[in-house]
């Protein structure tokens, strides 16, 4: 692929969710990363077919008590716990498309984690727009299957993780749900 190549990154995530996977089934996911001794925690909620992403800075004591406050409706008084902790290794590069828009191709190099033990490993291949929308995704697709890639496992890596069915982690609400809707159910 032509592109200009990204540094590379490393970083572990440890995801959190409750002991019956109240988050996951509602497509959500909370995870605190810690990259080059930095420690943020993020939220995904669905978007559509994407996701919106809420990041803050916060420590091991757990969500930042905004995020807290957002998953009230899904919690409902269940304690989070951490499910999974993950260890990747990020290389990609930024491609041009069409000359119009651009947008970044990574590939994870994914270690599932029991304390220090590496019990499984995979790959991810990802496309982030940095500038553009959804026919930019289309155009770099088509590059990537010239380029011999196929469809893979589309779960999100903490499903992946903990092995769940991609079916029993499928919203509740309708797939073109605003974020807002999917927290609220």
């Amino acid at each position: 692929l032509d592109g200009r190549p990204l540094e590379e990154r490393r970083f572990t995530s440890t995801y959190y969710d409750t002991a019956d996977y109240r988050l996951a089934r509602s497509g959500v996911t909370l995870r605190r990363r810690i990259e080059r001794g930095k420690s943020v925690w993020q939220l995904k909620v669905p978007r559509g077919s994407a996701r919106v992403e809420l990041e803050l800075p916060g420590g091991p004591a757990g969500p930042p008590e905004r995020m807290r406050k957002l998953l009230l409706g899904l919690l409902r008084g269940r304690e989070l716990a951490a499910v999974a902790r993950l260890r990747t290794v990020r290389r990609g590069l930024r491609m041009a498309a069409n000359g119009r828009a651009s947008a970044d191709v990574l590939l994870d190099e994914v270690a599932i984690l029991d304390g220090r033990k590496v019990t499984e490993t995979f790959s991810d291949l990802e496309v982030e727009v940095v500038d553009g929308d959804e026919h930019t995704l289309e155009d770099v697709e088509r590059e990537l299957r010239k380029a011999g890639a196929r469809r893979g496992d589309p779960r999100p890596k903490v499903l992946r993780a903990l092995g769940l069915d991609p079916q029993a982690a499928l919203p509740a609400v309708r797939p073109d749900a605003s974020p807002v809707e999917h927290l609220q159910a």
